[in-house]
């Protein structure tokens, strides 16, 4: 008898009952108010989303999980998380030095995940679409000096690409040859 099926009897419905409070008494069982994030995203990304993302993306996901998110989230129970305790968790992580691109895979992996729970209501909301993610640090280009460059350009002189960084040191090509 499968989980979907109705017992007929009173004997296969003792039987379904005595099951279920075996597996529960086993910790197979967990009731949707008790499960914990840790429970849920080990299914989740075994049993849904692994199908749906590359080998690849499956192995960084696993990595991310075990490395960051399980050992700080995972003994939270699933319907009880909130935006609170998200943006405490990436300020941790930002202060261990983890950069901003990294915590951004974290929080769109939980986000991912997480939309999944409310898809199939074992939570009333997604905590990460409020959740204030590190931004990521913009680097300001610094263009060569005419020293820098002159200097670039002779020591260029033979190499093989000259032409190349030539023609990228003055990409309008208007310095007379």
């Amino acid at each position: 008898m499968g989980p979907a099926a109705r017992p007929e009897t009173r004997a296969e419905a003792a039987r379904a009952l005595q099951e279920l409070l075996h597996k529960q008494q086993k910790a197979i069982l967990v009731t949707e108010k008790d499960q914990i994030v840790k429970q849920y995203l080990e299914h989740s990304i075994e049993n849904v989303h692994k199908k749906a993302i590359r080998q690849s993306s499956y192995m960084v996901y696993w990595g991310l999980i075990n490395n960051h998110i399980l050992p700080e989230l995972g003994h939270l129970k699933l319907q009880r998380l909130t935006v609170q305790e998200i943006e405490a968790f990436y300020t941790r992580k930002e202060d261990e030095g983890l950069s901003a691109r990294t915590i951004r895979q974290i929080h769109s992996i939980l986000h991912r995940l997480l939309a999944h729970a409310l898809r199939n209501n074992l939570v009333n909301r997604n905590v990460c679409d409020t959740v204030t993610v590190p931004r990521l640090k913009r680097h300001e280009i610094q263009a060569l000096t005419v020293e820098q460059s002159q200097k670039f350009l002779a020591t260029a002189k033979g190499h093989r690409l000259e032409a190349l960084f030539t023609t990228a040191n003055d990409p309008l090509g208007d310095s007379p040859q």
